[in-house]
């Protein structure tokens, strides 16, 4: 026996604090029963995560803080959406452009103001208020499977029968394997960005210790790769035409792919992590096209983003 919050008794931007009482009663009658184990056991463990205020790197969901948008028309195909952008990274690209959300604490003026960050019972109070209009959820980043209780996070979104878009980088494929146990936690699209040749991944490293066990990078990128072309999720690579990139390194990552859409995106300086890329020429659709082509040459599915 499962206990469930039904649709109708969750009101307009009535939050998940609010839902506790509800949750803890059907928990305590679960109990009860005995009941453990399965997918129902999974729903329930669930409902106990969200129930006891949940639990990630940096507290529980009425402590998590995000940065919400609100609305978005490109971050998931063919659906309105909002995006979740979760702080924290595993890794340090040096030109990424949400140093705001990877840096742990603001080092400098160009940093995110903590006020610009909403909680994420909150976030997830407004999607409740606008699911009529959504048609989706993005969860990115910075990193979002380092949050320890996306599967519960999920699970709650599609209980508000909206899809979930995830967006990632590959190197927390264990949290990918507990998504991808029930069809409750796992998302209904992925995003897996490809960076550079896996045995180049050391040069994103978040510090030297990490930097010296690229191969333990390499082997994270090619399991999560592996987990998602068999999930039979829906999904997309991604790869920015980087002034470093090569077509080796597109050859090395062509081996991680299927026949799903392989974005490439132009790199844009401004707001990188390292200031030094903020002086390298942006790119342009020429540059995007020869990955493509390089892309299309390898038999994949190269498409200009």
């Amino acid at each position: 026996m499962v206990f469930r919050v039904r649709r109708s008794g969750v009101q307009g931007g009535q939050s998940l604090l609010s839902l506790r009482p509800v949750l803890r009663s059907a928990l305590a009658q679960t109990n009860q029963t005995g009941y453990t184990g399965g997918v129902r056991g999974f729903k329930v463990k669930c409902m106990k995560q969200m129930a006891q205020g949940g639990g990630g790197a940096t507290g529980g969901v009425s402590s998590v803080k995000i940065s919400l948008r609100k609305t978005s028309l490109v971050d998931y195909p063919g659906k309105i959406a909002s995006v979740l952008f979760f702080t924290g990274c595993n890794m340090r690209c040096p030109w990424c452009h949400n140093r705001e959300l990877v840096l742990p604490e603001p080092t400098s003026a160009r940093d995110a103001d903590p006020e610009e960050l909403v909680r994420l019972d909150q976030a997830l109070a407004h999607i409740g208020k606008r699911r009529n209009v959504l048609g989706g959820v993005v969860l990115s980043g910075g990193e979002p499977s380092l949050y320890r209780d996306l599967p519960a996070l999920i699970w709650r979104i599609k209980e508000m029968e909206l899809a979930v878009k995830l967006d990632t980088n590959g190197m927390n494929p264990g949290m990918l394997e507990k998504l991808f146990q029930t069809k409750e936690t796992a998302p209904d699209y992925i995003a897996l960005d490809l960076k550079l040749a896996p045995l180049r991944y050391g040069e994103m490293a978040l510090d030297v210790r990490m930097s010296a066990r690229t191969l333990v990078s390499a082997d994270s990128l090619r399991k999560s790769a592996e987990l998602i072309r068999n999930s039979g999720i829906a999904h997309e690579y991604r790869t920015l035409a980087l002034p470093t990139i090569t077509e080796k390194d597109i050859a090395a990552l062509a081996e991680l792919t299927d026949d799903a859409p392989w974005y490439v995106r132009a790199f844009r300086p401004g707001n990188c992590l390292d200031p030094k890329w903020d002086d390298f020429e942006p790119s342009n659709a020429r540059d995007a096209g020869a990955l493509v082509d390089a892309i299309q040459a390898l038999g994949k599915n190269g498409v200009s983003g």
